[in-house]
């Protein structure tokens, strides 16, 4: 091979991700096919069909059923793709509507862990290909994943102290969806929202 060609190259940054994060060739050549994919859900969609899965997730809590419930769920955001692309939105979004055991969310939890580190083995592909759009929604993508909320969810608020579920509903409906929102709203509105009293807009 031309030691300048593509193909070269191709390899060698290829051997590094697999290095680096210790994947699949067969998984780093999937993700090097999603480059061009700029959509969040779609992106997503796809990393939960990598070889790095196991694709039973039957574990003990986790049946048909369950997965069922989530797909089905009003809160669910992306309700087509795969088992593990539904436990994945789990981690992401709210539901009440949904009775789930821990278990189910501890291995939720570990789908999302998987995800982080795909995301950020597709970002170095990203970056070497300079393939910006994508690397721009592979950012935002881990941080949601690290969070575990999908950006503009009320749910994002929580990670703010003393700002618990009912709160960040509250400050939601306001229109305050975003922790940009918050750090831009006037202290005294929020002392008024969440009925608080000074100082606790400034804090």
């Amino acid at each position: 091979n031309d030691p300048n060609g593509d193909e070269t190259y191709n390899v060698t940054v290829n051997g590094k991700v697999m290095s680096k994060y210790h994947l699949k060739a067969e998984t780093v050549h999937k993700l090097e096919s999603l480059i061009y994919e700029e959509k969040t859900g779609l992106l997503l969609s796809a990393i939960a069909d990598l070889p790095e899965y196991n694709t039973e997730t039957r574990v003990i809590g986790v049946n048909k059923q369950v997965v069922d419930a989530i797909r089905k769920s009003a809160n669910t955001r992306y309700s087509h793709g795969s088992d593990t692309f539904m436990l994945i939105q789990l981690c992401l979004g709210e539901y009440d509507d949904v009775t789930l055991k821990p278990i189910v969310y501890q291995h939720a939890s570990g789908l999302c862990e998987t995800a982080i580190t795909l995301c950020r083995a597709l970002l170095d592909i990203c970056l070497h290909r300079k393939q910006l759009k994508t690397a721009k929604t592979t950012i935002e993508l881990i941080g949601q994943l690290s969070g575990q909320t999908w950006k503009g969810s009320p749910k994002c608020l929580m990670q703010l102290p003393s700002i618990g579920k009912a709160n960040s509903r509250t400050l939601a409906r306001a229109g305050l969806n975003s922790i940009t929102a918050i750090r831009n709203s006037e202290p005294s509105r929020l002392e008024v929202l969440l009925k608080r009293h000074s100082p606790f807009g400034t804090q």
